[in-house]
């Protein structure tokens, strides 16, 4: 039997009920044209999405930590991506820039000023 409804309200509920060990963000860089465009936000080093968790979560509560990132560099076709990953010891944390070539060791604020072009967003629960 098939009962039809107008105006018919649905509700949805999820809840989490454990937070993923890994949360990868992907940002949508290029236009339509294919060329890079520069977004109109900052990087967040830390989320905190312990609000969107049910009060059952089990574990840890939703706070991450930016641990890698990939960057596009240049406009497609001919462009290319470079990454920036931490590296941690304890509490202190190395960062390292990677391009197609060689690897070089560099600061924090150096990885937050190309989180504007970041492609990819790779954190890490703590």
């Amino acid at each position: 039997m098939c009962v039809e409804e107008e105006d018919q309200e649905i509700k949805t509920k999820f809840e989490i009920l454990k937070a993923p060990q890994y949360l990868v963000v992907e940002v949508e860089i290029f236009n339509e044209e294919g060329t890079l465009k520069v977004l109109p936000f900052q990087v967040a080093e830390t989320i905190d999405l312990s609000s969107f968790y049910s009060k059952r979560v089990v574990g840890g509560y939703g706070t991450y930590e930016l641990q890698s990132m990939a960057v596009a560099v240049g406009d497609l076709p001919t462009g290319y991506y470079e990454t920036f990953a931490a590296r941690k010891q304890g509490e202190d944390k190395t960062w390292y820039k990677f391009t197609k070539d060689t690897y070089e060791e560099v600061e924090q604020e150096d990885v937050m000023d190309e989180g504007h072009h970041a492609q990819l967003l790779f954190y890490k629960l703590v």
